[in-house]
């Protein structure tokens, strides 16, 4: 059997999925959570403005390595000078999380949080944090891999038979 079949298929594939879905929702859950509730709440400012001052760069020749992402940033807090931008960014960063981790620990909408928290972890390598997000990164794309069977022993074992009938009405 084909790895990805047995990812997509096999009974004993999903109980791993479960382990591995409900231990990512719970990194991202926790991660979420202690942003939230940190005395004088969670900012990136500081590190937004030193990726806008000296963005992450490639060894070889130190030219920016996402120079996307740092015009992307760049744009979106007016240079670094926007507060409320500034704000924006870090709350939208701690609500991503919160929700990634809930949907991953319940099983609901797993492939779009597994890309979801994909996404969370490009961001947090554009700004040059990296700790876990490498891990982090194989768990999601591995849960994105197996598709629906993720979410088997979940609410999308619920969810998914709804949204064929009612949503895309196969």
């Amino acid at each position: 059997m084909m790895m990805w079949q047995w990812l997509r298929e096999s009974k004993v594939a999903a109980y791993v999925l479960t382990i591995l879905r409900i231990g990512l929702g719970g990194v991202w859950l926790s991660d979420g959570w202690t942003k939230l509730t940190m005395n004088g709440g969670f900012h990136l400012d500081a590190v937004i403005k030193l990726v806008l001052q000296k963005p992450v760069t490639m060894t070889f020749d130190q030219r920016p390595a996402f120079p996307w992402f740092n015009g992307l940033i760049d744009q979106t807090t007016q240079h670094g000078q926007s507060i409320t931008a500034l704000n924006t960014w870090s709350q939208m960063l701690v609500f991503a999380e919160i929700v990634v981790g809930l949907l991953l620990i319940i099983g609901a909408l797993t492939s779009i949080a597994a890309g979801v928290a994909i996404l969370l972890n490009l961001t947090y390598l554009g700004f040059g944090l990296i700790g876990v997000n490498p891990t982090e990164l194989v768990v999601a794309f591995i849960l994105l891999s197996a598709g629906n069977h993720a979410g088997l022993f979940g609410v999308d074992r619920i969810l998914q038979p709804w949204f064929k009938t009612h949503v895309f009405h196969k």
